[in-house]
């Protein structure tokens, strides 16, 4: 199956209404790359921004890798808060409160990777944010591995950026706590 048509069935099987897809047998990580741009492409969307994933080293042991992965957000699916999303159109939804970081300027790419000091002087703002996570491959997808995640956008279905802080320097966006309340009511609780 080409990467096109594999596309094709990621995005379908995001639809609750259809049989989740099967996890892809995939060569490796710069195949899935390769896979999620065909699905980016087919879900129609502009890219907005990047999602960083599996940042914590418990994350990055559960799927056999040594650094972070990537997802495209995509205009149309970031809202500012507060926002009221369908629930149709994703298998299932865990939202995930993170941080958000917008940027004032644009990093192009180069040879030389950027220093986490020149990345920091780009940033325009800080935002809470939620980020709804489904997957195509329903709930197996906690056992897809990187490779699959990475092919499906990594997991991303929406995300919601409250109200930015430019002022965000002094804040500790790594043991900070950051809670999660529905209907007022406390619900989860973790680190940045």
């Amino acid at each position: 199956m080409g990467r096109a048509d594999l596309a094709r069935r990621l995005v379908a099987a995001r639809d609750p209404r259809l049989p989740p897809a099967a996890v892809p047998r995939l060569s490796g990580l710069a195949e899935a790359y390769l896979v999620q741009d065909a699905v980016v492409q087919a879900l129609g969307g502009a890219p907005a921004g990047y999602k960083i994933a599996a940042t914590s080293r418990i994350a990055q042991a559960y799927l056999d890798l040594d650094e972070p992965f990537v997802g495209r957000l995509l205009r149309g699916r970031v809202f500012a808060s507060p926002a009221q999303l369908p629930a149709a159109g994703a298998r299932f939804v865990i939202a995930e409160p993170e941080y958000a970081f917008t940027l004032g300027r644009d990093l192009p790419p180069r040879a030389l990777p950027y220093g986490a000091a020149e990345v920091a002087e780009a940033v325009a703002s800080l935002h809470p944010a939620i980020e709804l996570v489904g997957s195509a491959y329903g709930e197996a997808w906690q056992q897809a591995g990187a490779a699959a995640l990475i092919a499906d956008n990594a997991a991303h279905v929406a995300l919601v950026l409250g109200e930015g802080c430019r002022a965000w320097r002094g804040l500790d966006c790594v043991e900070g706590r950051v809670g999660l309340t529905i209907d007022g009511r406390p619900h989860s609780e973790g680190r940045g």
